[in-house]
């Protein structure tokens, strides 16, 4: 390093240090503007060449007095007293003041006109769910619906076979006690032949049902 590099470095150590003691009385705070920062703005810590920098907000350091000083100081303490006050006072009304929703709408952060409609409660259950009844009533209750739909399905079932189903034809032949005998097949009471159930068997005659409907049939 050269001798001359040397001590552009010393004297900008050395303006550091002993610029506390050489202003003493003297507070310095930053002033932004858009001027181009230049040597001249620091004529106690530049020596040698001066250069110029370019910035898009450049600042300069100046003086503050000390009756400056004083109101700064002054008016940052009488503003934390009012925030400080404000902040008790919206406490004191936010813990009386309660919704139904269970938020404060006496926040100072959340005002009413920017609370939606839509806000959702803490009780917001997605499905119909009854809380009294335990996950086994639900299961028990499931079952019951199911057994039921099978049995409606069934009987639609066998509603549409007999509606489907054609009565067949019926030749009384003659009667043997309790037992016609039909198309050649001998038939008691009680029995089915072909969907048609008899009935009663008479002493000349058979009376039965089919699809819901009672026939008599008389020997040929």
């Amino acid at each position: 390093m050269s001798l001359g590099k040397a001590a552009i470095v010393f004297i900008f150590i050395f303006s550091f240090i002993a610029a506390p003691y050489i202003f003493p009385k003297k507070e310095y705070h930053f002033v932004f503007s858009e001027k181009t920062l230049s040597p001249d703005s620091f004529p106690h810590i530049y020596d040698g060449e001066k250069k110029s920098y370019n910035f898009a907000y450049s600042f300069r350091m100046a003086p503050i007095s000390g009756s400056s000083a004083a109101e700064i100081s002054t008016a940052a303490i009488v503003a934390q007293m009012e925030a400080a006050a404000s902040a008790a006072k919206n406490s004191a009304q936010n813990s009386s003041t309660q919704t139904a929703y269970g938020f404060n709408s006496a926040s100072s952060t959340v005002s009413q006109a920017n609370l939606s409609l839509s806000t959702m409660s803490y009780f917001n259950p997605q499905k119909g769910r009854d809380p009294t009844l335990s996950p086994q009533d639900y299961y028990t209750i499931r079952k019951k619906q199911e057994e039921i739909e099978r049995i409606r399905r069934e009987r639609e079932k066998q509603q549409r076979v007999k509606n489907n189903q054609e009565m067949p034809k019926i030749h009384l032949q003659g009667i043997v006690g309790k037992s016609a005998i039909i198309n050649g097949e001998m038939v008691n009471e009680g029995q089915k032949y072909g969907g048609f159930k008899v009935i009663k068997v008479g002493y000349d005659y058979v009376i039965g049902s089919f699809g819901g409907k009672q026939y008599r049939f008389n020997i040929e």
